[in-house]
């Protein structure tokens, strides 16, 4: 699906400790256009609390993600594994208050992993702590230059359980955290073996993948409506996932040309024994445009197409980024108590 970056956006941008509030850093050479890291705030009068000087109060009994073998490849198994363990610290971090790790693997010129830093130890010398906020990596891939001075750009589609700041003096804030699909880590193998030189968070947090269908799709009205466009997507990505055409088959109308095309790449993949890893989709529908036209709807939603990789019959693989795709137009209608798509249109 191509993308429209210019179209619109719906995002939240409230968290509190989550990663939207980690705006971003230099020395990130080499991200793809559109993923240039944005201006941290730093200026060169601004002071960053050295490692010696933060108070580190470690929370007992949090046990640190498990440090993964590959992180001893120096090629882009092992860029993978540093960047995906990288993030994987970020919420141990803030529960714990343990900070060794996490500078350990980040570079002196990375002012956004001391900018965390002092972030959690700040929250754990003031009683505080988070709960929560668990990382699930959906798909990783590299990108740009790759290898070019032991440099590789690597791309993760992460997910941000919800968490809980909770506060020196009791005090709790919630946080429902969401998608980051873009997000890029510079990692560089040295004599000291993977560190971390550069972070963009890229665009999110988006809505996170529905484990199943829309709680709506009952309603023959407006919100069964924007049920039916956000599972319409979703289906998709499923069907691609399973090479099977038979639950898209069923919600597509006999006219629909972009339901044709998504049903014959499934088909596709299937007769030319590829398989597909990732590109799990996610809708924003909060928001989202509704127009009704006689006994059809017209729902215009964002969807979030994630990172993605097909592995072909003679093990040749082809990835391509996550891309968000905004505005997209979905035509439905309630047809014999089921939602029925019957056109998609791009941006």
């Amino acid at each position: 699906m191509p993308s429209n970056s210019s179209a619109r956006i719906h995002r939240s941008v409230t968290s509190v400790v989550a990663l939207a509030a980690l705006v971003l850093v230099p020395g990130c050479e080499g991200s793809p256009a559109g993923s240039q890291p944005t201006d941290s705030g730093v200026g060169e009068n601004a002071t960053v609390a050295q490692a010696e000087d933060r108070q580190k109060n470690t929370l007992e009994g949090v046990a640190p993600p498990v440090r993964p073998d590959a992180l001893d490849d120096p090629g882009p198994e092992g860029a993978v594994a540093a960047a995906s363990y990288f993030i994987s610290l970020f919420p141990y971090l803030f529960t714990s208050g343990d900070l060794d790790e996490w500078e350990a693997l980040g570079t002196e010129d990375c002012a956004v992993c001391a900018q965390i830093a002092d972030g959690a130890a700040e929250l754990h010398a003031e009683g505080g702590r988070n709960a929560g906020g668990d990382f699930e990596i959906l798909h990783a891939l590299t990108s740009g230059e790759d290898g070019a001075d032991g440099r590789y750009i690597v791309q993760l589609d992460v997910v941000e359980a919800p968490s809980i700041r909770i506060s020196g003096d009791g005090s709790q804030v919630e946080q429902a955290n969401g998608r980051y699909p873009e997000l890029w880590v510079s990692v560089v193998w040295g004599a000291d073996g993977w560190q971390v030189d550069g972070v963009s968070f890229g665009s999110g947090p988006f809505a996170a993948p529905l484990a199943e269908p829309p709680a709506d799709l009952d309603d023959a009205g407006r919100a069964g409506a924007v049920a039916a466009a956000a599972n319409f997507f979703l289906t998709y990505s499923d069907a691609h996932l399973a090479r099977e055409v038979a639950a898209l088959e069923a919600i597509s109308g006999p006219d629909c040309a972009f339901c044709t095309g998504a049903i014959a790449s499934v088909n596709d993949l299937h007769t030319q024994g590829s398989t597909l890893a990732g590109g799990t989709a996610s809708v924003e529908t909060a928001g989202a445009d509704v127009e009704q036209v006689d006994d059809t709807y017209r729902v215009t939603i964002d969807v979030v197409e994630g990172g993605r990789t097909i592995t072909h019959a003679d093990g040749t693989t082809a990835s391509a980024p996550s891309a968000v795709h905004a505005g997209i137009v979905v035509t439905t209608q309630f047809l014999d108590g089921t939602w029925v798509v019957l056109e998609v249109a791009l941006p």
